[in-house]
């Protein structure tokens, strides 16, 4: 597995600490973020691709992935026409650039006015979905939806949806909010229907849940998580989505270290196996 980190976790940097602080904490890849309408625009500069590579070669930091947060803030599944159109336009866009920039996937949150609240919304996002493959398969792009699903809620989707091209983020955080069984969930998509892995821990005794704390502080069980990601041999990126950084970048190297400790406590397959069972029974 190798490591990345949401460009959001990252905390205000400038255009070249975004690249140096990923670098500067071991970490191999990063994870874009497009949150506002200028991220957005942005796609649509024809030197943006260049300026990408550019800073991706000097540091060497792969571009594991682009988030389009931004879509959260436009009703594109079940609001009006146009705002469907600019959804579709905004992942078409970024499909054209992440193939460009070598960045495998590109993540569509389901979240706030596009959560699957039913069969008219589920119906959305698989018409959403199937209209864009096409446009994945010629950038050599995955496009992957997050949120908080369940297991049968993501299984039935990708099913309906039946193409390679399209898969799931899964994200520890928000399965242990919506108290989904990582195990359960993991095994049954399988490697193959998972993107993106990405750590975020949370602290639920509080309401709203918190997710300002360091990974393996919170409720999150990392131990039965990298089980279940090593039984069925999944090879791609873990993504850190951990609290806001500082400009020296010691925050994040932190994050990193506690990733890599997770990861290393993934190889301890019979501690591993042992906490994982403890966990799908409860």
């Amino acid at each position: 597995m190798r490591l990345s980190i949401q460009e959001t976790s990252l905390g205000p940097q400038t255009f070249h600490d975004t690249w140096r602080l990923p670098q500067q904490a071991g970490l191999e890849g990063l994870n874009l973020c497009y949150g506002c309408k200028t991220d957005i625009v942005a796609l649509n500069n024809l030197d943006y691709p260049i300026q990408i590579e550019n800073m991706a070669n000097r540091h060497e930091v792969a571009v594991s992935g682009m988030h389009l947060g931004y879509l959260s803030q436009i009703p594109f599944l079940v609001g009006e026409a146009n705002n469907r159109e600019e959804g579709k336009r905004i992942v078409r866009r970024a499909l054209k650039v992440a193939g460009r920039i070598g960045a495998p996937t590109v993540i569509v949150p389901l979240d706030g006015p596009n959560s699957i609240r039913g069969p008219q919304h589920q119906e959305a996002v698989i018409s959403f979905l199937q209209g864009l493959a096409e446009d994945a398969q010629r950038a050599r792009v995955s496009i992957a939806v997050e949120g908080p699903l369940g297991y049968e809620q993501v299984r039935d989707l990708l099913t309906s949806v039946d193409r390679p091209e399209v898969k799931f983020c899964f994200d520890t955080g928000d399965a242990a909010v919506a108290r989904h069984d990582s195990i359960w969930m993991i095994r049954g998509l399988k490697a193959g229907s998972i993107a993106q892995v990405h750590f975020k821990d949370v602290n639920l005794s509080v309401q709203p849940p918190d997710f300002s704390v360091r990974l393996g502080r919170g409720d999150v069980r990392f131990d039965a998580v990298m089980f279940a990601l090593r039984s069925v041999m999944y090879d791609g990126w873990v993504v850190l989505e951990t609290p806001p950084g500082d400009k020296d970048g010691q925050i994040v190297s932190l994050h990193a270290e506690d990733a890599r400790s997770i990861l290393g406590r993934g190889l301890d397959k019979e501690s591993s196996a042992g906490r994982a069972t403890e966990h799908a029974a409860s």
